[in-house]
Formats: structure tokens, C-alpha cells, sequence
């Protein structure tokens, strides 16, 4: 199969919207991956939010934000085959959670 040019895309996920169909029927009806149909869904759409940015060519810095409000604290319950519950808290660390664990299987 040949591929597409950008324009191709342009007009097959325009009609894809406009149809109503989900992506794996209309991509079958037009005999194209829905891999691809999606994947050029989000492109152009990706391309359409940023609109004129889109064309400039300056990089942006990056920033990065720890998050910790949104991480689950909380602990983690082991059970064991002979019903011991043992609940760990997540920031444990390994070599406290490995002297466990060495414990457990001593126990055995």
C-alpha cells in the first residue's frame, strides 16, 4: 500500500469525525489501519491545539514538578499462606524490606 501524504490524512479523519463511525469501521471501510487512523487523529489534533506555535521552531524550557500529593501513601499488606497480614509502608526501604523477607522465609 502507498502512503498517504499528510493532506490524504487531512480529509480521511475529517470524514472519519463526520461519519459518526468508530475508528476500527470507518478504517475498515476505507481499508486503512485504525492504527493509523487514530495515529493521525491525535496528530492533527495535537497540531490544531498548538495552533500557529505549531509552525515556530523556538523550544520551550522544560519544567518539572514532584507531584507527592497525588502518590498513594498508603501501606502495602502482605499475606502470607498462613494468613499473617504484615503491612509495609511505601517508603520503606529495601534493605529493611530484604531483612524481612529473610525472616519470612527462615520461618518457614
Amino acid at each position: 500500500m502507498e502512503r498517504a501524504s499528510r493532506e490524504v490524512w487531512v480529509g480521511r479523519v475529517a470524514q472519519w469525525r463526520e461519519s459518526g463511525a468508530t475508528a476500527t469501521e470507518f478504517a475498515r471501510e476505507l481499508g486503512v489501519s485504525v492504527s493509523s487512523l487514530r495515529w493521525w487523529s491525535w496528530k492533527l489534533g495535537s497540531t490544531r491545539r498548538r495552533g500557529k506555535r505549531a509552525k515556530t521552531t523556538s523550544v520551550s524550557p522544560l519544567t518539572f514538578v514532584e507531584m507527592t500529593s497525588a502518590v498513594r501513601r498508603e501501606p502495602i499488606e502482605i499475606v502470607l499462606a498462613s494468613g499473617t497480614r504484615v503491612l509495609v509502608q511505601v517508603d520503606v526501604e529495601q534493605p529493611v524490606l530484604e531483612r524481612l523477607f529473610n525472616a519470612i522465609e527462615r520461618r518457614r
